[in-house]
Parts: C-alpha cells; sequence; structure tokens
C-alpha cells in the first residue's frame, strides 16, 4: 500500500486575516484544553478550508 504524501502549498494571508484565525485558533485550544487534544494552527486553517469547501459544493450541487 503507497504511503500518501501530504502536499504544501503556501498561501499569502492579510495581517487582519490572520490576526482573526488565531485568535479563533485560541478559542479553539481553549475548548480542547480538558480533552487534552491539540491542533495546530495550520491544521485548524486547513479544517476551516475543507469546511467553507464543503459547504459551498453542498449549495453548488456538486460533490
Amino acid at each position: 500500500m503507497p504511503v500518501q504524501r501530504k502536499r504544501s502549498k503556501s498561501l499569502s494571508l492579510s495581517e487582519n486575516l490572520i490576526r482573526k484565525l488565531n485568535i479563533l485558533w485560541y478559542e479553539e485550544m481553549k475548548n480542547r484544553i480538558g480533552r487534552n487534544e491539540k491542533i495546530s494552527f495550520s491544521e485548524f486553517v486547513e479544517s476551516l478550508i475543507w469546511e467553507a469547501l464543503k459547504r459551498r459544493m453542498e449549495k453548488c450541487g456538486g460533490d
């Protein structure tokens, strides 16, 4: 079975957007602290993007 390789891509985000994402990530980390779960900032942002794409695709009727 081939090992799945993680692809990497760089994004340029505005300072304002990074600041807002950081606040959201911090709040998420506070919620997870009792469950002893950790998520990196990049994993958090990736999950937000996937959620947004999923909603957009459902709205458009795509998969």
